[in-house]
């Protein structure tokens, strides 16, 4: 008897459990559908973003500049300008600058697009915490648009790389013999298990390093004019704090976010501010954004680099 009923109450309280472990389920699901339904709400119908109300636009260049890149990708950057351009509630546009460098491709379309935006509104540059390489080639390059940096940002590396390994040494201590099929001398002229061969390093200093490095002084001469100090460390690939990038013509004088958001405030009549590239997502993908972000940073900061970069 007394065994009927422990058995009795080992299945009630069994089923207690799994009753509230129910419950628990159907609130959670309850609760993500409902903020589903709430963003979906918000990203389709709510219009609050004062696109429609006077504003001075913001657009962002954040983090590597590269294509793919949320904030970085030179095609998305132009897609972002016409966006701005064709407002006519767009007063003027500050561009918020925080970058280590990147593709000089990408920063080649940033420039375009930089350039055709700046005939149309008044375009103003802040640069945060670091605008290095492929963000002054892509941001310094037009002499209508004011540049300016914090005190402590970093500014400069003036100058292009490309990085390999070599690891074939490595590979005879393991007794580990590699096989690789090309056709084409140099197919594989980056392969990190080959021994170096100086007439591949000849090529790729004359012909993919010197171009890209001549196209980013030129466009650096061009943007920055006059006010480029001729101090042959500017293209040394050395970086500056704002305030002595200040002194060598890299930007025009240093000025914080706040006082050129306050200055622009003022000049154009408007307190609003509004993200351009800060485009609303479901809740899935600022969910997965913030992991694969992180991921991709990682990746590039770690890989074995073997693309023409600005750094």
């Amino acid at each position: 008897m007394s065994e009927s009923v422990s058995t009795v109450e080992k299945n009630t309280k069994e089923l207690r459990k799994n009753t509230r472990i129910g419950y628990f389920k159907v609130l959670v699901q309850g609760l993500f559908f409902g903020l589903v339904a709430w963003q979906t709400y918000l990203f389709a119908f709510a219009d609050n973003s004062g696109k429609g109300d006077p504003h001075i636009a913001v657009i962002e260049v954040k983090g590597t500049i590269s294509s793919g890149s949320r904030f970085g990708d030179g095609i998305a950057f132009g897609e972002t300008v016409e966006q701005v351009a064709s407002n006519p509630n767009v007063k003027a546009v500050l561009i918020e600058a925080n970058s280590p460098g990147g593709s000089p491709t990408q920063a080649e379309i940033m420039v375009s697009a930089l350039k055709n935006l700046s005939t149309q509104k008044p375009v103003v540059i802040s640069i945060g915490d670091l605008c290095a390489s492929a963000c002054l080639f892509a941001l310094a390059s037009n002499p209508d648009v004011p540049l300016y940096a914090h005190r402590s940002s970093m500014v400069g590396s003036v100058g292009v790389k490309i990085e390999s390994w070599g690891i074939n040494k490595v590979l005879e201590k393991l007794d580990i013999e590699r096989r690789s099929y090309s056709v084409g001398q140099h197919k594989v002229f980056l392969d990190p298990f080959s021994e170096a061969d100086r007439e591949v390093e000849n090529h790729i200093e004359s012909e993919l390093l010197k171009p890209v490095f001549e196209q980013f002084k030129e466009m650096l001469i061009t943007g920055r004019q006059d006010k480029l100090s001729d101090d042959p460390k500017v293209f040394s690939g050395l970086m500056w704090v704002g305030s002595h990038a200040a002194e060598l013509g890299l930007v025009d004088e240093v000025k914080t976010n706040y006082e050129i958001r306050k200055s622009m405030s003022d000049e154009y009549k408007t307190q609003k501010f509004v993200k351009y590239n800060s485009q609303k997502r479901s809740i899935t993908e600022m969910l997965a954004v913030s992991v694969s972000d992180k991921v991709m940073e990682s990746v590039v900061s770690h890989s074995l680099d073997t693309n023409l970069r600005l750094k």
